[in-house]
């Protein structure tokens, strides 16, 4: 228990120090795993437990765009590689920081959801698992809707769980013969109500039938009467993009 302790302070004074490859060889020396390295360790070990999983060679790593988050993934990137064996590749994403919550909410969950369809572009949906376990709690709702629409399984590691579990899906669809008639509204970084009026009619609430089943996928407005895309609204765009590249 000595032992472990000191490695603990050793490998903490490290990361304090910003050398995270050298706190990641030194935890590499405990016998055990120990929860407070934290629920991304402990998930990808009883990941790698699991016989559809226990041969995975490559992890890519979503951190929020914060020096926390990318020092903390450039130290489990080092630490899964010298433990588990495995090719790791952080990737920031971009706007995703709790200092200010409407660009998480809107813009920081987009772009995970951008990053979602990267990797299924890079890899393949058949030949990838999603694990949510670890950072904000609202991407592990995000990850199974994802994860749903692209067909790859979505695991997650609850706290008092000492093994991983994959998550059922959730009771949604998506009326992909309406979005795709809009699909020209998803494509603009900016939407204003004239642009949905032309396409949807008056009025723009809940009232307007076609408002209101494309309201999913908006954000906003904002002070400029302006929308966006929500991050439904941005998944949808990217099933788009994924089913025209025959990647799904």
């Amino acid at each position: 228990m000595r032992e472990a302790e000191s490695l603990l302070k050793e490998a903490a004074h490290d990361l304090a120090k910003e050398r995270p490859e050298n706190a990641a060889k030194t935890l590499n020396n405990l016998r055990f795993l120990p929860r407070v390295l934290g629920a991304e360790v402990a998930s990808l070990s009883a990941l790698l437990q699991e016989p559809p999983y226990g041969g995975l060679k490559q992890a890519i790593l979503l951190h929020s765009d914060t020096h926390d988050g990318a020092l903390a993934a450039e130290f489990l990137a080092h630490f899964f590689h010298i433990r588990f064996g495995l090719h790791v590749q952080p990737r920031r994403v971009l706007e995703l920081r709790d200092d200010v919550p409407g660009v998480f909410r809107t813009f920081g969950l987009r772009n995970l959801v951008k990053e979602f369809a990267r990797t299924v572009q890079d890899f393949g949906a058949g030949r990838l698992v999603f694990d949510a376990t670890g950072g904000y709690k609202a991407q592990v709702a995000l990850a199974v809707v994802v994860g749903q629409a692209f067909g790859v399984p979505v695991v997650y590691r609850f706290e008092r769980f000492s093994e991983i579990i994959e998550l059922p899906p959730l009771p949604f669809t998506l009326d992909l013969e309406f979005f795709s008639s809009v699909r020209a509204l998803l494509e603009k970084d900016k939407i204003t109500s004239h642009d949905l009026a032309s396409a949807l009619g008056q009025p723009l609430t809940d009232a307007n039938p076609a408002f209101a089943r494309l309201s999913v996928a908006l954000a906003g407005p904002d002070g400029n009467n302006e929308y966006t895309l929500s991050p439904m609204g941005q998944l949808i765009l990217e099933l788009f993009k994924l089913r025209e590249r025959n990647v799904l």
